[in-house]
């Protein structure tokens, strides 16, 4: 199986963000926009608020600051037809048409392929590269191992959970659907 890193593509468009804390239905707040890079289940989320940051045509898919994805509920229907045991569609509140979620995605695995990838390690607190392994990973090019990964569409890789990784199936369905804002990097 293929697998590509989603991004937000560079078109003309609008920009969101997380407009106040988000809470559950108990009004406990939950540390967004964190919680939803974690590639873990968020129970009980109560609807997201959301802002326009920067004026521009709307899209399907927009990255807030810190990795949290904004969809449209059409992204959200293909996206769960395929990958739903992968995924959690979190209601969001925009002042603009349509109908508007957060995807959270709820797979974290070890699937970095660490020999074939470019990682660049920098120790807590430092800002200059470090030893392999120590610290904190950035990726300069994501290869994920396809063994890992096997049998889900949908993903954050663990020790670097700002990039959301998709299938062939995935990048296909959403190709196939039109959506917008939204383009694939290889990372096979």
């Amino acid at each position: 199986m293929e697998y590509y890193r989603a991004v937000m593509n560079d078109d003309d468009r609008w920009l969101l963000s997380i407009d106040e804390t988000v809470r559950d239905p108990s009004g406990a707040v939950i540390p967004a926009p964190t919680t939803f890079v974690r590639g873990e289940r968020v129970r009980d989320p109560a609807p997201v608020r959301l802002r326009i940051r920067a004026s521009g045509p709307a899209v399907d898919f927009d990255e807030t600051s810190f990795g949290p994805i904004v969809i449209s509920r059409r992204f959200g229907d293909v996206v769960e037809s395929v990958a739903s045991a992968d995924v959690q569609r979190i209601p969001a509140v925009l002042d603009a048409p349509g109908e508007w979620e957060i995807l959270n995605v709820t797979a974290r695995l070890e699937c970095i392929d660490r020999d074939r990838s470019m990682i660049v390690w920098y120790p807590e607190g430092s800002t200059r590269p470090g030893p392999p392994g120590v610290g904190k990973m950035r990726v300069n090019k994501l290869v994920i191992d396809a063994d890992a990964a096997r049998g889900h569409h949908l993903l954050r890789p663990a020790g670097w959970e700002v990039a959301l990784v998709v299938s062939a199936v995935v990048k296909e369905a959403v190709e196939r659907a039109g959506l917008t804002g939204v383009e694939f990097w290889p990372a096979s």
